[in-house]
């Protein structure tokens, strides 16, 4: 019965990707920053795709007060995770010259360009957790929506629906990948603002 039961947790977390294993390490941490910083190196060159890296932010704007609501892009796969990296990838134009960029993932230690942006997307996820601490501020009632007057409640829909996935992109990072990023907070920072 015990040997039964081992192996159906086994297979199920084989089944279940990362699982087992965490999504990137502390060196991913330096190769990903090593290699931002000479991807953004790239940006402007006539071949170079551009790898200018924007954390999600909340949305600006006051619609209570009537003015617009700019919302800011947070692309997210269909299971929900944070999906930067590999949505930049794909509107990248079809046999676009990605050489350059791929010699530098590679010179890092990523195996190609999906690697590269998936355990970035990872990465970047959790420095949003780090970054965000503590969402119980972000909680909202649906009931409060009733108490918004009507001319701003379609305003505040968007606006709602942005923090809810970002909510639910921090909630699924797991401590252990908050506290490398949180070690690699100064190597991280060197690399956005290089």
């Amino acid at each position: 019965m015990i040997k039964q039961f081992t192996i159906c947790i086994a297979l199920a977390a084989l089944a279940i990707p990362g699982a087992l294993a965490q999504a990137f390490t502390p060196t991913d941490v330096d190769n990903f920053a090593a290699a931002i910083e000479e991807l953004q190196a790239l940006d402007g060159t006539a071949s170079s795709t551009s790898f200018d890296v924007e954390m999600p932010s909340a949305p600006a704007g006051n619609p209570m007060m009537g003015g617009p609501i700019d919302m800011p892009e947070l692309p997210v796969d269909d299971e929900g995770r944070l999906a930067m990296f590999r949505s930049m990838l794909s509107d990248t134009p079809p046999g676009a010259d990605m050489s350059q960029e791929i010699a530098i993932i590679q010179s890092h230690g990523f195996s190609s360009l999906d690697d590269f942006a998936e355990t970035s997307d990872y990465i970047m996820a959790a420095y949003l957790a780090f970054n965000m601490g503590d969402t119980g501020d972000m909680n909202f009632d649906p009931a409060m929506m009733s108490q918004i007057p009507p001319q701003f409640q379609a305003q505040m829909a968007p606006v709602i629906e942005y923090m809810t996935k970002m909510k639910t992109i921090v909630a699924a990072v797991p401590q252990s990948e908050i506290d490398i990023v949180e070690d690699k907070e100064s190597v991280l920072e060197a690399a956005f603002n290089g």
